[in-house]
């Protein structure tokens, strides 16, 4: 069983910020021990999340306020941590960077059992950032079934 679940985009501001979100969100107080966060591969500087991935929580009554970009670390590595990335080109990176944990990653489309990726959003319109912000509703919602099942 995972301990610690861990979103992975590109910069954390988009994707993996809401995804880390609506899945605390979704869990509730079925959280017990878990941990749940999100980190970047291309952090350059600590930012919050971006406006129009906050007005997509927003509206669906969460949070982003107190979000800070991270970079993903080696501290963030260990057997009990999945990593959930947005895209399969995320994976390659994080499975180069750290193969003794390839076990652990998977894109969060594979891992509930989806095809293709979670297109970033980054820098194009509120329609699009609802279309990402319902997607990742429903893969976080699987991800959640998934989970208590086991």
């Amino acid at each position: 069983m995972w301990h610690r679940i861990i979103f992975v985009c590109t910069g954390n501001t988009c994707r993996s910020p809401m995804a880390e979100r609506l899945m605390m969100n979704e869990l509730g107080d079925n959280i017990g021990e878990l941990k749940v966060i999100s980190r970047g591969l291309s952090v350059l500087y600590p930012q919050g999340a971006n406006e129009k991935a906050h007005e997509q929580m927003k509206q669906r009554g969460i949070d982003l306020s107190n979000h800070e970009a991270t970079l993903l670390s080696d501290q963030d590595m260990d057997d009990a941590t999945l990593v959930l990335t947005m895209t399969h080109r995320h994976k390659q990176v994080l499975v180069s960077s750290y193969p003794s944990y390839e076990n652990n990653f998977f894109t969060l489309k594979e891992y509930v059992h989806e095809e293709g990726d979670v297109e970033d959003p980054f820098g194009s319109s509120d329609e699009i950032y609802e279309k990402c912000a319902k997607e990742l509703q429903y893969l976080v919602k699987r991800l959640v079934e998934l989970i208590i099942e086991i």
